[in-house]
């Protein structure tokens, strides 16, 4: 489903989560989550991956780093109001391998700390080694969230195919559309490399 919204969301069949860096920019808010829970950060000293706190900030770091992507790579892409398409996929590859550079960088700073650096590396590559009924169940509340979403959306997406302007002129809220379906498709995105990895 966000592979969906985003081809949707910027009209291009090219679009994808993986090409615009928002399942990167997922993976860098996990890492975080990783870092700060397996203590890097200050009076959260506990296993990463092992409490309730990390199981559920993991996720809400991955949210929180798909969301600021792929509205980065929005706002980076838009030009007087447009939406640039080639300028969008450049931009998007761009981001995406800076952030690629952000998680080794991330990593190389903890390789010491296997048990930190080896989590950090689960997510870069995926795996389900581990994973609890609370990871199910946090991917299938977010996918209900985003199947909730698409009705709201769907209609107007379609409409925008032919542009924002006649999509405006047919009453779409483009801005209201727009910030739903990438909220929505970063929820699903940040989800699933949440629990799997990238």
């Amino acid at each position: 489903y966000s592979g969906a919204l985003v081809q949707g969301l910027f009209r291009n069949d090219l679009a994808s989560p993986g090409i615009l860096g928002i399942s990167t920019g997922a993976s860098l808010g996990a890492a975080v989550a990783v870092l700060l829970f397996g203590g890097y950060g200050p009076n959260l000293a506990v296993q990463a991956g092992a409490s309730l706190p990390s199981l559920v900030a993991i996720p809400i770091f991955a949210f929180v780093g798909a969301l600021a992507t792929g509205a980065l790579v929005w706002l980076l892409a838009t030009s007087k109001g447009r939406v640039s398409i080639p300028a969008l996929l450049l931009i998007g590859i761009a981001v995406n391998t800076f952030i690629g550079g952000l998680l080794q960088l991330l990593q190389s700073l903890v390789v010491d700390d296997w048990a930190v650096s080896r989590s950090i590396l689960s997510w870069t590559f995926g795996t389900l080694d581990g994973r609890l009924p609370w990871h199910a169940a946090t991917v299938w509340a977010a996918l209900a969230l985003t199947l909730l979403a698409v009705p709201f959306v769907a209609w107007e997406l379609d409409l925008m195919q032919a542009g924002l302007e006649d999509a405006a002129a047919l009453g779409v809220d483009t801005a209201r559309v727009r910030w739903i379906a990438l909220v929505a498709a970063s929820l699903a995105a940040a989800a699933a490399v949440a629990v799997a990895g990238e």
